[in-house]
């Protein structure tokens, strides 16, 4: 049955609505209210869920945000009754978005050209959220009553480690599965790597350039680091290569060098440096194995005193993910991919996500899935397709009632 005219036009225009209210990690409340007006029309329960304040507590909260206050703050999370034959089916996406990439902010200013919408979040993860508006408009306008009960999370703070998911899995939840809206290209993406982001604070000895001898200089101290890291980096590479299915990439799990700060005058010795960035591995591996083996290079080049020089932090720890693909989300999905004539292809992300929180937390198995490519993400020229968004909410729709 062919998606309707009405339909295409609301998704397009939510979808450009939600693209001119900037939402950044930390300030996604207009989006919360954007959203909240727009799926209760078409939801039997739309709510607004507290951030508590205590996630700051939990080990895998991520501080990248410093001094962040929740109060006020919320996720939303969306119902729709089904007949109660099956444990709920979950989806989760992101309210908030990357910087604008200029001052100017023009990015939160879209611009549609033919059926393509250019804007920040236009695929990374607004894009996804008009798909999930589009298949409840489906579900109500084919009248389908589904097996199980559909529930939507959508959540602040994904883009600086998952905090929006980690506050919102704080309410006990049951689920046959969990479908991650993330930019797939329509692929059924099998899990994500894992990330752990570091904060390295490099103390040195401070002095002119001519006299060498009594300085320790910060900035060539990360340096050294960042050829540590790398070196470890790629024994991690080497050992995890043949990983199925994330053999098929050069480099499933890069390490980022993001930021270093160091010094105010070239002719002096800087006494201090901070190196920042996001070391990627796979499944074989965990956030744990990680921050341990980071550590050991350090003291294995610096000596047993090195963290007198040096202060490492975490602030942002993700598991990696990958499903058992014997799970019905992954049969399911695979079936209602072929209801439309699409191929249903498998693939794994090279980014991390939130979906690896549900089955850590609750055992719930899940894939990744949605509308827009990986290459648009946080790009200049992020976009997504009308048809791609269109076809994400009727392969849903048949998610949903196939179950």
């Amino acid at each position: 049955m062919k998606i309707g005219t009405s339909i295409e036009q609301k998704t397009e225009q939510f979808l450009l609505e939600m693209i001119s209210t900037p939402s950044l990690s930390g300030r996604e409340g207009g989006m919360v209210e954007l959203c909240s007006e727009n799926f209760q029309d078409v939801s039997d329960t739309t709510e607004k869920i507290p951030m508590p304040g205590t996630i700051t507590n939990d080990p895998y909260y991520c501080s990248v945000l410093k001094d962040t206050d929740y109060n006020g703050r919320h996720n939303l999370r969306i119902t729709v009754k089904g007949t109660g034959s099956y444990k709920p089916i979950i989806f989760n996406a992101h309210l908030d978005v990357v910087p604008s990439w200029d001052d100017e902010g023009t990015g939160f200013l879209p611009v549609k050209k033919g059926k393509i919408v250019y804007g920040r979040g236009a695929c990374d993860d607004k894009g996804s959220i008009a798909a999930l508006f589009a298949m409840l408009l489906l579900l109500r306008q084919r009248r389908a009553v589904t097996a199980a009960d559909i529930i939507i999370h959508l959540v602040c703070e994904e883009e600086v480690g998952g905090n929006g998911t980690l506050a919102i899995l704080q309410d006990p939840l049951e689920g046959e599965g969990v479908v991650n809206m993330e930019p797939t290209d329509l692929k059924i993406s099998l899990g994500h790597r894992g990330a752990v982001w570091f904060n390295i604070d490099f103390c040195g000895k401070s002095g002119h350039s001519g006299i060498s001898g009594s300085v320790r200089n910060a900035l060539v101290m990360a340096a050294d680091c960042m050829s540590l890291l790398k070196g470890y980096h790629d024994s991690v590479l080497e050992a995890s290569r043949n990983l199925k299915p994330f053999d098929v990439f050069d480099n499933p799990m890069p390490l980022t060098f993001g930021k270093l700060h160091s010094g105010d005058w070239p002719a002096t010795v800087p006494s201090r440096a901070i190196l920042e960035g996001v070391f990627g591995f796979l499944p074989d591996m965990n956030t744990e194995n990680i921050t341990a083996g980071i550590i050991n290079v350090f003291a294995g080049h610096f000596g047993r005193n090195w963290n007198n020089a040096i202060t490492v932090d975490f602030p942002f720890k993700n598991e990696p993910y990958i499903v058992n693909t014997n799970e019905k989300i992954v049969h399911t999905m695979k079936s209602a991919c072929a209801s439309i004539g699409c191929a249903g292809e498998e693939t794994v992300l090279t980014s991390c996500a939130d979906l690896w929180r549900y089955n850590h937390m609750y055992g719930i198995p899940g894939i990744q899935f949605g509308p827009g490519k990986l290459d648009h993400a946080h790009a200049p020229d992020e976009q997504v397709h009308m048809d791609d968004i269109l076809k994400a909410a009727e392969i849903m729709f048949h998610l949903v009632t196939e179950y």
